[in-house]
């Protein structure tokens, strides 16, 4: 009976073992999936991820899944900066492709979901003439 109760235990911790969280995998959280663009409005099949696990990504960045296919980010960390000030004036002016987040965990590493002219955005504005 001594023998059974040891197999049991031993076959307890192989599994217990195997359930450990991988080595390879770094610490943080992956941002949320960006909701731009939408996966039903590309073409999936001509998309290529850019990683297949946390060590196949430089530095601190995770293998995270965004924007229809996996990708190398920067896991989400305190977000203390406001978002920055705009001349509303230049809105008319330029054009801003449709936004890509609804709330601060939608973005990496310490960037803020801020609103820009017309939309939320990620991080800093790029103005495209």
């Amino acid at each position: 009976m001594i023998s059974a109760s040891l197999i049991a235990l031993g076959l307890s911790l192989c599994f217990l073992g195997a359930r450990a969280t991988d080595p390879a995998e770094k610490p943080g959280i992956c941002p949320l999936d960006v909701d731009y663009p939408r996966c039903d409005s590309v073409n999936v099949n001509n998309l290529k991820n850019d990683c297949r696990t946390d060590r196949d990504c430089k530095g601190d960045r995770k293998c995270c899944f965004s924007g229809c296919q996996k990708q190398c980010l920067l896991p989400l960390k305190a977000k203390l900066d406001p978002c920055p000030s705009y001349d509303p004036s230049i809105c008319a002016r330029i054009r801003l492709s449709p936004g890509n987040c609804h709330m601060d965990n939608q973005c990496q590493g310490t960037e803020r979901c801020c609103f820009y002219c017309v939309d939320y955005y990620c991080g800093r504005i790029v103005i495209e003439n």
